[in-house]
Formats: structure tokens, sequence, C-alpha cells
């Protein structure tokens, strides 16, 4: 992950704005595919607690990024595997 991303964001609203402008910036094809994934798995891994309320997403970043966001989101975590501790 570069320097165009926080690394890592404080709030939920500062996650759902990175992760828009990241994946909004993947579907103009500004960045590549394992850019995006290594950006998602590092917020996944590093601000979980952000990401994710139990199981699923967390509200806030569903309603900030939209359906279409959410799909390739669910598609670039596909068969990751959150840390229990």
């Amino acid at each position: 992950m570069d320097n165009h991303y926080l690394k890592y964001p404080e709030t939920v609203l500062l996650l759902a704005g990175e992760l828009k402008r990241g994946l909004d910036a993947y579907r103009a094809r500004q960045v590549s595919e394992k850019e995006i994934q290594e950006m998602v798995f590092h917020y996944a891994s590093t601000a979980a607690d952000l990401l994710f309320d139990g199981e699923a997403y967390n509200i806030t970043i569903q309603r900030k990024l939209g359906s279409k966001r959410m799909r390739i989101l669910d598609k670039m975590l596909n068969g990751y595997q959150r840390k229990m501790f």
C-alpha cells in the first residue's frame, strides 16, 4: 500500500472514505487489482474493528460505499479469514 491512502484510518468514516476512493480508482482502472486487494486486506487485518460488526460489515461502511462498491469489496475479501485476536 503506497502513500495514496491512509494506512491507519482512525474512524469508520475515514475508513469508508479511503475504501470509496480506492474502489473508485479501481473501477476507473487507475490502480491494479493487486494494489486494491492489498489495500483491502490491509484494512481488513488492521482495522477489522472499524470494517466489521461481528460477522457482517459495519452498517456505516455499507451505507457509505453503496451496493456496487460493496460487491467489489465482497469479491476482494472472498476467502479472507479474520484473525481471532
